[in-house]
């Protein structure tokens, strides 16, 4: 088994045994507009960052996209219809709900694929004691060839402050922290129930942490990951 991680807009390669081939992964993340101070309408502000993503990744010809910030299925729906003549797959997309407003977030995580998946959810993160992280994860299933790879689209707690800055800071980290600690127990639990011995899992996604910068260094959200077997693909690369 081989875990890989992989951060905001980086396509890899990942090769396995039992996959002749190469897995093409891209991990994006859409920039929906917040207010329209163009004028423009809800429509065309929302159109124009799917179109300026699919233009891209019709380049990068990804085999898997690991789509974060997108709106709903509607926009998913919408942006594999502009990666056209190519076929991807709408595997998954979340609907997390939004602790501000009470409804549904405008931040959703989602996972296109040129190949249909075995399995496929999206998942919020829990709440531990008094602590709630927002957002959550996508998971997909999908085989190639002779290889099971779990994929998994994410969304950790950004470092947005509104009062007390230090004191948000550390509890934004610790939102992270715990985030990352039920990624790796769902990683685990997902592990035990593939029996293929040829199995990968790519983590890919918004972490809104950095270890190379002094705020995050003790943070604990990569060690944790990379506790648990995986590999930064960012590592020993400079700032």
């Amino acid at each position: 088994m081989r875990h890989l991680i992989v951060l905001l807009l980086v396509t890899f390669f990942a090769t396995c045994r039992g996959f002749s081939g190469q897995i093409r992964v891209t991990t994006w993340k859409l920039s929906v507009p917040s207010n329209n101070s163009r004028g423009d309408s809800s429509i065309e502000a929302e159109e124009k960052p799917l179109r300026d993503a699919a233009a891209t990744l019709r380049r990068l010809d990804p085999d898997v996209v690991l789509l974060q910030g997108v709106r709903d299925a509607r926009s998913c729906n919408r942006l594999a219809e502009l990666l056209r003549p190519v076929r991807y797959y709408v595997l998954v997309c979340s609907a997390f709900p939004s602790a501000a407003t009470g409804g549904v977030s405008r931040e959703q995580v989602a996972i296109l694929s040129k190949r249909a998946a075995f399995g496929a959810w999206a998942e919020s993160w829990r709440k531990e004691g008094t602590v709630e992280p927002p957002g959550g994860f996508a998971f997909a299933a999908i085989r190639f060839d002779e290889v099971d790879v779990g994929f998994y689209a994410v969304q950790m707690k950004d470092n947005q402050t509104r009062g007390n800055i230090e004191r948000e800071t550390q509890l934004n980290i610790l939102k992270r922290e715990l985030s990352a600690r039920q990624l790796v127990r769902h990683v685990a639990a997902v592990d035990g129930k593939i029996t293929n011995p040829e199995r990968a899992f790519v983590i890919g996604g918004d972490f809104n942490t950095n270890p190379d910068q002094d705020l995050f260094v003790t943070e604990s959200t990569f060690q944790s990951l990379k506790d648990a077997g995986f590999t930064n693909l960012f590592q020993n690369i400079p700032l």
